[in-house]
């Protein structure tokens, strides 16, 4: 997807150093708004990052750039449990490029790749307390479920599940 001079396109194994960067710039930055740590990914070895951006029908992940430069990450995978729905997971977006339209680009390529994969539904986390990505979310559609649970173990944070149907 090309929109401007911002590109969003689909991750590879061979983009697994730009992957990692990117993912470690992520927990670094916002490191209360995901379900991992900075310190356990960064013990993480190359085949671990090779198959974390291994695109399947199950799973895809996608980078968003714009002159070559990085500017976000998002991850999308079916839900092995709950057929027709699909998560949009671990979306970040670099600050700087941040109310550019970079988050909407961003999800707008997951749920294309989920309606391809019949999904009906999309579904993500958001950290409680984290306003400006669940204004985000819900101006994209997305409704509170009612669904938490903890962030990780040992975080008093919880995260909070949306979702909305897909057409």
């Amino acid at each position: 997807m090309k929109r401007g001079g911002l590109r969003v396109r689909v991750l590879g194994p061979e983009d697994w150093r730009t992957f990692r960067d990117v993912r470690l710039a992520a927990l670094a930055d916002a490191p209360d708004a995901f379900g991992s740590t900075a310190e356990r990914e960064r013990a993480f070895p190359e085949a671990t990052w090779r198959d974390r951006v291994a695109a399947s029908a199950l799973k895809c992940s996608w980078l968003a750039e714009s002159e070559g430069e990085p500017l976000g990450i998002v991850h999308a995978q079916l839900d092995a449990e709950r057929p027709g729905r699909a998560w949009l997971m671990a979306m970040w977006v670099h600050p700087r490029a941040r109310r550019r339209g970079v988050a909407r680009a961003l999800a707008e390529v997951v749920e294309a790749w989920a309606l391809r994969q019949r999904a009906s539904t999309l579904v993500l986390q958001v950290t409680d307390g984290n306003r400006a990505a669940e204004s985000l979310y819900r101006a994209l559609g997305y409704e509170p479920t009612g669904e938490q649970e903890a962030l990780r173990s040992g975080s008093p944070k919880r995260a909070l599940t949306l979702a909305r149907a897909l057409r």
